[in-house]
């Protein structure tokens, strides 16, 4: 009886709890309003941009320390935004908290007004405002 006691008291000391929990997110944001932004971690969860202009946009996540100089570019994950209504602040945010962007160099998430979408970019001006969650 007192071994199952001793076993029973080992279980519940033990912190199983603790090793099933996942590490928490790093919350990253801009300080001042900016055309890109690069951000310390491999693995995205979680993205939000607001910028306070009112032309058509593409936001662009690249697998690098640095954003990618205007023209051609390859981009590991890229979306339209849509265009201010007004020249009040819009914005939208991603998830990726189950899959999230995993990459091997670093996070960098630009905005770009080319007309050409995904394969081109030229950045935006400092009009853009990004908060991001990234996993340690």
């Amino acid at each position: 009886m007192r071994r199952l006691w001793l076993l029973l008291l080992l279980l519940l000391a033990e912190p199983w709890d603790a090793r099933c929990q996942m590490a928490p997110l790093v919350v990253q944001h801009s300080t001042a309003y900016e055309a890109s932004h690069v951000f310390s971690g491999l693995k995205l969860t979680g993205l939000c941009v607001t910028w306070h202009t009112q032309a058509a946009r593409w936001l662009e996540v690249f697998d690098a320390t640095a954003l990618p100089s205007n023209g051609a570019v390859t981009a590991v994950w890229c979306e339209p935004i849509s265009a201010a209504t007004s020249a009040a602040d819009t914005g939208v945010c991603f998830d990726w908290g189950v899959h999230p962007i995993s990459n091997k160099t670093g996070v960098t998430v630009g905005v770009s007004t080319s007309a050409s979408g995904c394969t081109n970019l030229t950045a935006d001006g400092a009009n853009d405002w990004f908060n991001a969650q990234l996993m340690p």
